[in-house]
């Protein structure tokens, strides 16, 4: 009997560096909703959360969060879009992810990133080959919750 090799990753932090993506869009989402821009620190706390419980860790007393939210997703495709955009891959990502397929493992991804958000970066980066399943927050409960 074979023993089934699994590796599961996130998107965010794990294989793209998206610090400053994340970090520009939560800037212009606080000051679209008047709010104080949030710290990097503060922020960085709170990377691979679902969007709602981010908005509400670092707003806890925001009477919007739903505005704040839509306010980011908006910051977040308006600044995809700029011609300047790079999303970048961490340093050996592709490597590594072709060494474990190469060595049979079965590799699968759990993030909070969009299935559109995911498209993104497999457009701008040769990565879908070696996912054999993609779990999304449009999925289902995002993490931590163990549905994911």
């Amino acid at each position: 009997m074979t023993d089934l090799k699994l590796a599961i990753w996130d998107m965010d932090g794990t294989i793209v560096d998206s610090r400053d993506v994340i970090q520009t869009a939560m800037c212009r989402a606080f000051v679209a909703c008047d709010l104080p821009e949030p710290a990097y620190d503060d922020l960085r706390k709170t990377v691979g959360l679902g969007l709602h419980e981010v908005c509400s860790t670092l707003a806890p007393d925001y009477h919007d969060i739903p505005a704040l939210t839509e306010a980011y997703r908006q910051a977040f495709v308006a600044r995809r879009t700029e011609e300047s955009f790079v999303e970048p891959l961490y340093d050996g990502a592709i490597e590594t992810l072709d060494r474990l397929a190469n060595e049979g493992w079965l590799i699968a991804m759990a993030t909070g990133k969009s299935h559109r958000g995911i498209r993104a970066i497999f457009e701008m980066h040769p990565l879908e080959q070696y996912f054999d399943t993609i779990w999304c927050a449009d999925d289902g409960p995002g993490k931590p919750h163990p549905f994911m």
